[in-house]
C-alpha cells in the first residue's frame, strides 16, 4: 500500500511503501506518475540519511552533525543516536545536531532518523575526539628496597587520543632528559643515580608530564655483602675441615695408643709363660 505524506516546495512527494518499508521521492507534477507506476524514483532508504561531520575534533571544541537525505525531505523531526541509543543532550535544530565543548565521553557511533520512521535509520558514523595525554603515571618495577648494584626499571602509561608515541625521561634539579622510550632502566644502581625521577608523555598535539617519583638505595651494597658472605661461609667451611681433621688425627692417636698397650701386655704375657715353663 502506497500512502502519500506530503508535497514538498520543488514538486515531490514522500511515499512509504509498506510492502518493502522504504521511503520514495517521486516528481509530483503528473499524479498518474507517481501514484501508479510500479517503478521507484529516487529511493531513500537505510543509506540515503547520511550522518556528515568533522571525522575528529579536538577536546573542548564545538562540533555540528547534519542528518542530510538525497532527497529534498519537506520539514521533518529528526532524531539521532549514539551508540545506538537514542539522544537527549545537544542542542538538536531542524537537521542538525550541536555539540558544544565536546569531551572525549562525546567519541562513539552517530546516526539519524526521521521522527516516524526510525526504522529508516542511517549508517553508522564514527565520530573522534582528540585529546591530550592525561594520567600519566609513573611506575617502578620492584616494591622491595633498592641497593646498590640492582637493576632499576622505570615504565611510563598514559591515557591519550591518540596514543603517545614519545616518552622522555627527566631528573629534577637536571635540564636535559636522562633516557627517552616507554621505559627507562638503570642496569647497576648506586647512589648517584639516586633522586625523583618523572616522564612526559607526548602524541602529535601536545604533552604531558607525571608526578615525580622518589628512587633512593636503602640497603647495603649488594655485592659487598654476596662477597662478604662467601668469605664467611668459606672460613667457616674451612674451620670444620680443619676440626674433622683434628678430630681425626686425635682418633688415629688414640686408636695406635690403644694397640701399643695391648701389644705391650701380650709381650709381657707371652714372656711370663715362657719364663714359667723354664723353671
Amino acid at each position: 500500500m502506497l500512502t502519500s505524506l506530503t508535497m514538498s516546495l520543488l514538486n515531490l512527494v514522500i511515499i512509504t511503501a509498506e510492502a518493502d518499508e522504504h521511503i520514495y521521492c517521486r516528481d509530483a507534477v503528473n499524479e498518474e506518475n507517481w501514484t501508479l507506476t510500479a517503478t521507484p524514483g529516487a529511493q531513500l532508504n537505510v543509506t540515503d540519511l547520511q550522518v556528515e561531520t568533522q571525522q575528529s575534533v579536538k577536546e573542548g571544541d564545538s562540533v555540528t552533525l547534519t542528518c542530510k537525505s538525497s532527497c529534498s525531505l519537506p520539514q521533518q523531526t529528526f532524531i539521532w543516536y549514539k551508540n545506538t541509543q537514542r539522544l537527549t543532550t545537544g542542542t538538536m535544530k531542524e537537521n542538525q545536531l550541536q555539540l558544544e565543548s565536546v569531551s572525549r565521553d562525546d567519541a562513539g557511533n552517530y546516526q539519524c532518523a526521521v521522527s516516524g520512521y526510525e526504522h529508516l535509520i542511517s549508517p553508522p558514523v564514527y565520530f573522534n575526539v582528540i585529546y591530550a595525554p592525561r594520567n600519566v603515571v609513573v611506575a617502578l618495577n620492584s616494591s622491595a628496597e633498592i641497593v646498590e648494584g640492582d637493576s632499576v626499571t622505570l615504565s611510563c602509561s598514559s591515557d591519550s587520543n591518540p596514543p603517545a608515541l614519545i616518552f622522555r625521561w627527566f631528573k629534577e634539579n637536571q635540564s636535559s632528559a636522562v633516557g627517552s622510550g616507554q621505559s627507562f632502566s638503570i642496569s647497576s644502581f648506586n647512589s648517584s643515580h639516586s633522586g625523583r625521577f618523572y616522564c612526559e608523555a607526548q602524541n602529535q598535539h601536545v604533552s604531558q608530564r607525571s608526578e615525580s617519583v622518589s628512587v633512593t638505595v636503602k640497603g647495603t651494597q649488594r655485592a659487598a655483602l654476596q662477597t662478604v658472605t662467601g668469605i664467611v661461609a668459606g672460613l667457616i667451611f674451612i674451620v670444620i675441615i680443619i676440626i674433622i681433621i683434628i678430630v681425626f688425627i686425635r682418633l688415629v692417636k688414640f686408636v695406635w695408643t690403644l694397640n701399643l698397650i695391648f701389644f705391650s701386655k701380650f709381650k709381657i704375657s707371652a714372656n711370663f709363660i715362657l719364663f714359667s715353663r723354664e723353671y
